[in-house]
C-alpha cells in the first residue's frame, strides 16, 4: 500500500489517505496532489518534497497547476555550484548549519552545508579510502612476487575491490602491468587528487530547489526541515505502531488498520509533546568506552523511554469466594515505583485503582453481608 500523511509543524496528524500499493512513489504523486484538491481545495501551497519524488514530470505537473514547490536535487547538480561552495557569503540558520542562495533561471537555488554532516561524510571516504588502499598494496604484492600471474584473475580481484569499496574507487585509477607473455607483472594505482579535492568542498553540503524567490535563506531551509516531520511519522509508525507487514487481502481491512495505527501514531505525539512540556530528560548513564573523558548530556525522554517505564507498573486480580459459591474478581493496578510515581507526577497523570468493574457476584446476600432486617452470620 502507499500511505500519504499530512502532519503539522509539530508532526501531528492532519489527514491521511491510503493508495494502491505496488506503486512507485514519483509516479503516485499527481494522484495525491490531486486527492488532496477535491478534499481541501485547489490552493496554492508549497510542497515540500524529497530527492525521490521530485522528478522533472512532477516539477511540471506542479508548474501546470500553479502550485509552488521546495524540492531535494541529487547530489550530481553540486558540481555546478563549486563556485559558490568557496565563498564566504553564508548565513548560519541553526548551530553548524549555513545556508545561501543562489538565482538561477527564475529559480532560487539554497545551498546549505553542515558541519557534522561534513565530518560524516568524510569519515565514511576515509575509511573506504583506507580500506581500498590497503587490499590494493596486498593484491600488489601479490602480483610482485609471482603468486597471481593471471591477469583475468587480477582484474577479477580488482572489479571486485571497487564493489567492495565503491565510493573510494571513483578516485581511483588502477593499472595492471604485463610482460611479454600476457602475464601479471605489476598492479599500479594513482589517485585523482582533482576529483578528491572537489569532493571535500562538496562534503556535508546539500541543494535545494524552489520557485519562491523572494523567500530568504533561511526561511527556505526551516521549511524544507519541516520534511523531517512527516518522514520521523512514518518512521514511528514503522517501528513503534508495526504499521507492516501485516497482510490484508481486503482494501477495507487496509484503511481500518491503517486508521488504528494513525491513532495511535496521535497517542505517541500527545505523549511527545507531554514529555516535552514537563522537561523530562533521560539521563545517559553508559558511556564510550573510547572517550571516558566525554561527558555526554542528557537527552530529552522520548515516548519509547517513558512506556518502557511504565510498562512494569503491574495489574493483578484479587478473588475472593463469597459464602454462597460464588468467585468475586477485582482487578486492581499496583502502586507505581518511586521512578514510575516521579514520571507520573511530572506528567500530572494518575494511575486508576481499578481498570474495568468487579466480576462477579455484586449483591449484598451473594457477599455474605447482611441484608435489612437480617443478622450477620459468624
Amino acid at each position: 500500500m502507499l500511505l500519504a500523511l499530512v502532519v503539522t509543524h509539530d508532526g501531528f496528524s492532519l489527514w491521511h489517505e491510503v493508495f494502491a500499493g505496488n506503486t512507485n512513489d514519483a509516479a503516485a504523486f499527481p494522484q495525491i496532489i490531486t486527492t488532496m484538491e477535491q478534499r481541501f481545495g485547489a490552493a496554492r501551497r508549497v510542497w515540500v518534497l524529497d530527492r525521490g519524488i521530485a522528478s522533472d514530470a512532477n516539477l511540471a505537473f506542479l508548474r501546470e497547476r500553479k502550485q509552488s514547490y521546495l524540492v531535494g536535487t541529487p547530489r550530481s547538480r553540486l558540481s555546478g555550484f563549486e563556485a559558490e561552495l568557496c565563498t564566504r557569503a553564508w548565513t548560519a540558520v541553526r548551530g553548524q548549519v549555513e545556508v545561501r542562495t543562489v538565482s538561477r533561471d527564475g529559480q532560487t537555488y539554497v545551498l546549505a552545508r553542515s558541519a557534522q554532516r561534513r565530518l560524516k561524510e568524510r569519515a565514511i571516504r576515509r575509511r573506504q579510502l583506507l580500506g581500498l588502499y590497503r587490499n590494493l598494496k596486498t593484491l600488489a604484492a601479490t602480483v610482485a612476487t609471482g603468486r597471481l600471474k593471471q591477469a583475468d584473475r587480477v582484474l577479477e580481484r580488482v572489479g571486485r575491490l571497487r564493489e567492495r569499496w565503491p565510493a573510494a574507487g571513483r578516485f581511483a585509477a588502477i593499472t595492471l602491468q604485463r610482460d611479454e607473455a600476457g602475464q601479471a607483472q605489476r598492479v599500479r594505482c594513482s589517485w585523482h587528487k582533482d576529483k578528491l579535492k572537489a569532493a571535500l568542498a562538496r562534503d556535508g553540503a546539500y541543494l535545494l530547489l524552489s520557485d519562491q524567490t523572494d523567500w530568504s535563506a533561511a526561511q527556505l531551509w526551516a521549511t524544507y526541515m519541516q520534511l523531517t516531520r512527516a518522514e520521523e511519522a512514518f518512521r514511528t509508525m514503522k517501528s513503534q505502531q508495526l504499521l507492516r507487514p501485516i497482510w490484508h487481502h481486503d482494501d477495507e481491512r487496509v484503511r481500518a488498520h491503517v486508521f488504528v495505527c494513525v491513532l495511535a501514531y496521535a497517542l505517541w505525539k500527545a505523549l511527545e509533546h507531554m514529555l516535552h512540556n514537563a522537561g523530562l530528560r533521560t539521563l545517559i548513564r553508559k558511556q564510550d568506552p573510547s572517550q571516558p573523558q566525554v561527558d555526554r548530556p542528557d537527552r530529552p525522554m522520548s515516548p519509547a523511554v517513558a512506556l518502557r517505564i511504565l510498562h512494569d507498573v503491574p495489574i493483578g486480580d484479587i478473588l475472593l469466594e463469597t459464602l454462597d459459591g460464588h468467585t468475586l474478581r477485582l482487578r486492581r493496578v499496583a502502586r507505581p515505583n518511586p521512578e514510575q510515581a516521579e514520571l507520573l507526577a511530572a506528567l500530572k497523570l494518575t494511575l486508576p485503582e481499578r481498570l474495568c468493574a468487579d466480576a462477579g457476584a455484586t449483591s449484598p446476600r451473594s457477599l455474605g453481608l447482611p441484608t435489612e432486617g437480617q443478622p450477620a452470620e459468624m
